[in-house]
């Protein structure tokens, strides 16, 4: 197949570029400055199409499964095979006949599954797939990769031009998550490419947002109506969204606009919504009459992820901006959430819904949605200095997270195929091969299992797009050089420009570093379980043993050379813990901070099978 690069569309970028100001559509008569770059998606597009058509006429559909063969769970964790598997489940779980629109719902328990509710454009997916791009490019693969670099890449086109032609009708909307995940995603591709034609769009879509906006004392919001009422509780959690966009397109451009816009919205956020009181406590309820599946019975309820989302767009806030207020607050938010009843900070299980529920649905489940929303708190409250969790982190993401990403199929099929059949209904299609989900993070998964029957359909794709950002912060941030010296916060397998990162954990206590530029110092942060200053923890550099300096939970290594192997090796063991989650006594087995078994198990995709 003839492989069309980038840089064309980047060459209409520019030449677009050139020809003024965005969205004044008769500044010329007859001429749309949008057209070059649309003419161009659409011929890169076409060609892509042309060249990928098999001798029987129809589109070869590219597979990471290698003819649906079983894609197998990395022996330790590894972010990059993640992201591997998540843009499996983005890319196959569209329409294509109707621009890629995401079907959002799976419904899991019947025979056969089936997938509903499109949605055009999905800015989840965008945003994480634009992220998942980055990480398997191939120039971070710490193992061969499983799918070709450009797997189902037609698909980021042809959301790339529909995307485009919102922006030349002027159609983008700010408010709720598409608006402010489809400005994340301009925010990437500024920060990719470095073509000011992305900044321009998005400058355009800010100043207008300040226009719209209602301005207070030190505040702003969107309003509900033409009389500018200001939206409260709930209907004010669709801000959150618009938070995190505006404040990554600040990050990605420096722009003084949207960081304006950014703390206005931050403030009313925080200060005058009515989501949190001032202990940071939740109080957004949704209300019987709000849409969900399966339906609301009873309101109001108290909502995770909806209050949680605002939480972490604070946190991020307080860290781009440096505002500590902003971080305080999120703080309190932080350990409020964590210490609910119900959740379980051992492993980083964080209920749906908290005291007040929708219905008697018998289960207390767990949403990815609200484990991302704790796991990217904790990241952006320690790159703020508000405190140290790193410790959250990993037991989060080593846990229920990574648990609750799908990495085999199997189980649908074997779930399924003895319940009696029935015909997908209206507005409803047959899921086909199980390993087209492959990838997907469970909407409604429980301490065991991915799959509680009873719960909710099954997946719901918001939780894939948002696990997705988590995959990409956390691989983004668990390790950072500056100014010669590199410190690795996460142990996990990564590569980077400076070193490759590769992890024995939960196996055995080792992690290895090989060193791709020089440092004048490697400082690691010791796990959770080895705590600071301990002597049992050692280090060797190409053989030779290496005197260490503890600096609180970071052990320094000093200087290393291009091609220098740093060997890091500390006790590990395991113990038996009791835990309730989610109203339900468990017994965990832990190794470091792996739960390697959990009893009882699940029944339909069982967790902790390591």
């Amino acid at each position: 197949m003839l492989r069309i690069t980038e840089t064309h569309n980047g060459a209409a970028l520019r030449f677009l570029s050139r020809h003024g100001p965005f969205f004044n559509f008769r500044q010329r008569k007859g001429w749309n400055p949008l057209l070059p770059i649309l003419l161009t998606v659409q011929l890169i597009g076409l060609m892509d199409m042309l060249f990928a058509v098999e001798g029987n006429g129809k589109r070869k559909e590219e597979s990471m499964m290698q003819s649906e063969q079983q894609m197998e769970t990395p022996n330790t964790l590894d972010l990059v095979d993640r992201a591997r598997f998540a843009i499996n489940a983005m890319t196959r779980s569209t329409n294509p006949e109707a621009e890629h629109a995401v079907y959002f719902t799976g419904v899991l328990h019947r025979n056969p599954p089936t997938l509903l509710r499109e949605i055009p454009l999905y800015g989840k997916f965008m945003e994480g797939m634009a992220l998942m791009r980055i990480m398997t490019s191939g120039e971070f693969d710490t193992r061969p990769p499983t799918q070709p670099v450009d797997f189902n890449r037609h698909v980021d086109r042809v959301w790339r031009e529909a995307f485009l032609r919102k922006l030349e009708n002027q159609e983008l909307s700010l408010v709720g998550a598409e608006g402010g995940r489809q400005l994340a995603w301009l925010a990437i591709q500024y920060k990719q490419t470095q073509d000011s034609m992305w900044k321009e769009l998005g400058e355009t879509v800010i100043q207008r947002a300040l226009k719209t906006t209602v301005h207070q004392n030190g505040y702003c919001y969107f309003p509900t109506d033409a009389e500018g009422t200001m939206p409260t509780a709930w209907g004010a959690t669709y801000q959150g969204w618009t938070l995190q966009g505006v404040t990554q397109f600040y990050m990605a451009t420096g722009s003084e606009a949207a960081l304006e816009l950014a703390g206005k919205l931050a403030r009313y956020l925080k200060d005058h919504s009515g989501m949190f009181d001032a202990d940071g406590r939740f109080l957004a309820r949704h209300d019987v009459d709000v849409p969900l599946n399966p339906p609301a019975t009873r309101g109001p309820a108290l909502h995770f992820h909806h209050n949680g989302n605002t939480m972490e767009a604070l946190s991020e806030y307080a860290w781009a901006s440096g505002e500590s207020e902003f971080g305080e607050f999120a703080k309190r938010c932080y350990e409020y959430a964590r210490s609910r009843p119900d959740s379980s900070p051992l492993i980083g299980f964080f209920q749906e819904y908290i005291d007040d529920w929708p219905d008697n649905r018998g289960v207390i489940d767990c949403e990815t949605c609200c484990v991302v929303d704790m796991l990217l708190t904790a990241l952006w409250m320690t790159k703020a200095g508000v405190g140290d969790y790193w410790d959250d982190i990993d037991r989060y993401l080593r846990n229920q997270f990574a648990e609750m990403q799908m990495t085999s199929g199997d189980w649908l099929t074997r779930m399924t195929e003895e319940l009696p059949y029935r015909p997908p209904g209206e507005g409803e299609i047959a899921m086909g091969s199980p390993q087209r989900w492959v990838g997907t993070f469970a909407g409604w998964a429980t301490a065991n299992d991915f799959f509680a029957i009873g719960a909710g359909p099954g997946i719901m794709h918001c939780c894939t797009g948002n696990g997705s950002r988590a995959l990409y912060y956390l691989w983004e941030n668990m390790l950072e050089f500056s100014g010669g010296e590199l410190q690795l916060h996460l142990l996990l397998n990564r590569k980077s420009p400076w070193v490759e990162v590769s992890s024995r954990i939960p196996y055995e206590g080792k992690v290895e570093l090989k060193v791709k530029e020089a440092c004048d110092n490697i400082s690691v942060r010791a796990p959770e379980w080895v705590g600071s200053s301990n002597g049992a923890l050692s280090c060797r550099v190409n053989g030779t043993p290496r005197k260490l300096r503890w600096k609180g939970r970071y052990v320094h290594i000093g200087k290393a050379a291009p091609g220098d192997k740093v060997e890091i090796a500390f006790p590990i063991s395991e113990r038996t813990v009791k835990e309730t989650v989610g109203g339900v006594p468990y017994t965990l087995v832990i190794r470091g901070n792996n739960v390697i078994s959990i009893s009882p198990p699940g029944k339909n995709y069982p967790f902790y099978n390591r």
